[in-house]
C-alpha cells in the first residue's frame, strides 16, 4: 500500500508541475512580444500583410450571413460574431461579388446576393473594421488611446489604399469583389442594407 501511495503522490506532484506551465512555440512567443513594440500603424500593417488571407478565407458570403441571421442570430453571434463589449453591435467579416456597380454621393453602391450594399469613400470612421477582424485585443494595449489609434489607422488604410484607387475613374467600374467588415444590431434578423468597410476590394 505504501508503494502505491508513493506512486500516486508522485504522479499528482508531476501533474501539478506539468500543468502549472504554459508552453508555446518559441516563434509564436517571439512574434507576440515583438508586436507589443509596434506602434498602431506598424501593427495594422503587420496584420494586413500576415493575417488578411486567413481572414478572407474564413469570411461568410452575404447570402450565408442573411440566411443565418434569419434562422438564429444569437447562434450566429456566438459562433462567428465579434463584440466590443456588452450591448455593442455585432461585427462580422463577409465576402462577395456584385455587378451593376454605381458611384454617387461619395459612395459605391451595388446589390450582392439580393442585399443593398454601400462602400463609403470619403467618411470612413468608427471601429467596425478593427473589431470585426478579431486581430486586436484591448488587453494587449497599454491604454485606450493606442487601441483607438488602431481604428484610425485601419480606416485611413481603407480610405487611402483600398478604396481611393478606384475613385478617380469611378464611373468606368461595373462590377466588384470584396472582403469587408460589417455590423448588425444584437438579435437582428432582417438585413435591408449593409455598409461595408473593405479589407480587400477589386473592381472591373
Amino acid at each position: 500500500m505504501k508503494i502505491l501511495k508513493y506512486i500516486l503522490c508522485a504522479a499528482a506532484a508531476f501533474a501539478a508541475v506539468w500543468f502549472s506551465f504554459y508552453t508555446e512555440p518559441l516563434s509564436e512567443r517571439n512574434a507576440r512580444e515583438a508586436l507589443k513594440q509596434y506602434n498602431p500603424e506598424q501593427l495594422v500593417d503587420y496584420c494586413f500583410e500576415n493575417n488578411l488571407t486567413s481572414l478572407s478565407e474564413s469570411a461568410m458570403s452575404v447570402s450565408q450571413l442573411v440566411n443565418e441571421l434569419n434562422a438564429d442570430p444569437i447562434a450566429l453571434q456566438e459562433r462567428s460574431g465579434k463584440l466590443l463589449g456588452i450591448g455593442s453591435n455585432v461585427y462580422y467579416v463577409i465576402k462577395g461579388e456584385a455587378k451593376d456597380l454605381s458611384y454617387t454621393d461619395n459612395e459605391f453602391t451595388f446589390v450582392s446576393d439580393g442585399v443593398k450594399c454601400r462602400i463609403p469613400v470619403k467618411y470612413i470612421f468608427g471601429n467596425v473594421a478593427r473589431d470585426a477582424s478579431g486581430w486586436f485585443d484591448i488587453g494587449d494595449f497599454q491604454n485606450t488611446m493606442d487601441f483607438n489609434s488602431v481604428s484610425a489607422c485601419i480606416n485611413e488604410r481603407i480610405k487611402n489604399q483600398i478604396v481611393a484607387p478606384y475613385v478617380l475613374k469611378a464611373d468606368i467600374y461595373k462590377s466588384c469583389s470584396f472582403c469587408a467588415a460589417i455590423e448588425v444590431k444584437p438579435g437582428q434578423m432582417e438585413v435591408e442594407e449593409l455598409v461595408l468597410f473593405p479589407y480587400k476590394l477589386s473592381m472591373k
